[in-house]
């Protein structure tokens, strides 16, 4: 019927949310390669002295460690618009799920009889999850947020060249001064708001200019390029993993060339399937919920 088919128009697209459940699934899996499979060491440590599974593992791992930068990747594409509102929903949630760690560390705690769980250290986390929280993403994201009327300004205003000296400009900050050089004052680890700055300027850009049937024609060769780059990432670590020495090689940061590349692939694969589905739009509402 006619209203059948204006209520199914007035769902918005799915692939943008399908990117979403993907991101955290793939956040989910890099969690658990480094904190439950390999609880007590780093990823580092596991890389130089693990044994041959371990490192397998590594490498099958480097697949799904791009689910930040599609996370932020897709903030740049649809472009935040900061409101009230928005903040106090984002909040909403940190606050409920700090107030939950809260009591699962105080029962935890009260069960080994050690600590204080009344410590303003663990009361702060709770009261003002965006300044005090342990979770790095969330305080980089509100960074964002509060930035992204100054970036979205400055997007309208770009022409095709200006934005490309400015992503130029930020890809030499990023990867000449901060990941090659490693200098902590640049973004040397992709742990950083510089990093999600330039995550949010790609973004734009290709929201801009990578058109549905630019998308359409090129959607295997973006699919390619995530594989190749992961590909790559994984032999380049499992190389460093045998010590051979492999220079400006920084396997576990976000703003390592290959991990950038392989994330921009993927996230052009995924937004080229243009559907709408109720289910994966309400699925999606969850992931930061799960993060």
């Amino acid at each position: 019927s006619n209203d059948e088919k204006e209520k199914k128009n007035d769902i918005r697209q799915s692939n943008g949310e399908l990117l979403r459940l993907l991101c955290m699934l793939m956040i989910v899996m890099h969690h658990f390669v480094v904190h439950a499979m390999y609880p007590n060491t780093t990823l580092t440590h596991t890389v130089l002295g693990g044994t041959w599974d371990q490192h397998l593992m590594i490498a099958i791992h480097c697949f799904f460690y791009i689910g930040v930068n599609c996370f932020v990747l897709l903030s740049g594409w649809f472009s935040i618009r900061l409101k009230p509102r928005s903040i106090i929903n984002l909040w909403t949630i940190c606050f409920v799920y700090a107030l939950l760690r809260y009591v699962e560390k105080g029962i935890g705690l009260y069960l080994h009889g050690g600590g204080d769980i009344c410590s303003w250290v663990y009361i702060s986390q709770v009261l003002f999850p965006f300044s005090h929280s342990d979770r790095w993403f969330i305080v980089c994201y509100v960074a964002l947020m509060l930035l992204s009327p100054m970036l979205n300004a400055a997007i309208d205003s770009f022409s095709r060249r200006k934005f490309h000296l400015v992503l130029i400009l930020t890809t030499v900050m990023s990867v000449w001064f901060g990941y090659m050089w490693q200098n902590e004052q640049m973004n040397n680890t992709g742990y950083t708001t510089l990093q999600f700055v330039w995550l949010y300027l790609i973004g734009g850009y290709l929201h801009r200019y990578c058109s549905i049937e630019w998308l359409l024609k090129h959607r295997q060769k973006c699919l390619w390029t995530y594989v190749g780059c992961s590909i790559l990432w994984g032999l380049l670590t499992m190389l460093k993993a045998y010590h051979v020495q492999v220079p400006f090689w920084y396997p576990f940061t976000y703003c390592n060339p290959f991990v950038m590349i392989a994330s921009i692939g993927f996230f052009l694969f995924v937004m080229s399937f243009n559907f709408k589905n109720h289910l994966v739009n309400w699925l999606a509402s969850s992931t930061l919920a799960v993060y």
